[in-house]
């Protein structure tokens, strides 16, 4: 399954998050009778723009319809994804430590 994607989006109106989504997907497939997900690992230009014009449309983030909205040469970037913690390398799961005390 596909979570949201996070993009970082610049047009004329400036720079802002957009957060793709389910009804984004289906919309492209509605729209371009293709898997979302081939389109994109294809890395569809076409399909992220979409996308993203989509999302935005949706959040009432631009009126433009998807070929004016072209028109303002928007660029893109994937937002950055949170790292998870690194894991605690100092003890291995069911190990022990040496025992500091001596029974001599």
């Amino acid at each position: 399954m596909l979570t949201p994607i996070t993009f970082q989006v610049t047009d004329e109106d400036g720079s802002r998050d957009v957060v793709v989504s389910a009804p984004d997907f289906v919309a492209y497939e509605a729209n371009y009778n293709q898997p979302v997900i081939k389109a994109m690992s294809d890395l569809s230009l076409t399909a992220y723009l979409f996308l993203i014009w989509n999302a935005m449309s949706r959040q009432k983030l631009t009126d433009l319809t998807f070929d004016d909205w072209l028109a303002k040469a928007p660029t893109f970037d994937r937002g950055e994804a949170e790292d998870p913690a690194p894991l605690d390398r100092k003890q291995r799961p069911g190990t022990s430590q040496p025992s500091l005390s001596s029974s001599e």
